[in-house]
């Protein structure tokens, strides 16, 4: 399969060719843009230029076996990308393409699913069942497909505690509300771990 580098439609034009579109990942969609590979690569460049916060192999090693696990975990959900393939001395991972992020949509809402704030709300009981939290809200990571919300790379994932917990709503909810204006009462009034209001305050 033909591999051509994947760059992000907002990504900064003024990096260097071969930049990647996350933290030290290297993106690549296949020619029929039907699949996309995403290559942990310790000589990666960030797309905002800042310093990468990884500088071992080891330490790249342990982000991709730690999104592995996660991705085994959730093999069966309809709101992860379908696991293609993964190479572990590469250390890719191949997964369906899925088109439209969220952060390209916002400014066009009406391309939302109309259940938008149900999916949210699903998705998240669904990593709560799982044990998991993801630590990453960005809509970069989100995107649509047929109507579907889909999240994708779990590198940072880790097993669900009640601190971890409290830090992932504070560190996504900025995110979260561009949304849908109702999104964070919905999560409010099905999780009993959601932050109180005087917290969330703080990154409004």
């Amino acid at each position: 399969m033909k591999w051509n580098l994947y760059k992000h439609p907002l990504a900064n034009t003024n990096i260097k060719n071969g930049a990647t579109v996350g933290t030290l990942l290297s993106i690549y969609i296949s020619n029929d843009k039907k699949t996309l590979k995403r290559v942990y690569d310790i000589n990666g460049t960030t797309v905002s230029g800042k310093k990468p916060v990884i500088n071992s192999v080891l330490e790249m090693r342990k982000l991709f076996a730690n999104e592995l696990h996660w991705l085994s975990i959730l093999k069966d959900s309809k709101y992860v990308p379908t696991l293609i393939d993964y190479n572990e001395n590469e250390m890719s991972i191949v997964q369906e393409f899925v088109n439209n992020d969220l952060y390209t949509i916002l400014a066009n809402k009406e391309k939302m699913p109309k259940n938008i704030v149900q999916q949210v709300v699903e998705m998240y009981n669904e990593y709560q069942k799982n044990g998991l939290f993801k630590g990453n809200g960005d809509p970069r990571n989100l995107a649509i497909k047929n109507n579907q919300l889909i999240a994708f790379d779990f590198k940072w994932a880790k097993q669900r505690s009640e601190k971890g917990v409290f830090y992932e709503w504070i560190s996504m909810c900025h995110f979260l509300k561009r949304i849908h204006p109702n999104l964070l009462q919905e999560l409010k009034a099905t999780f009993n771990d959601f932050p109180k209001e005087e917290e969330l305050l703080k990154i409004y």
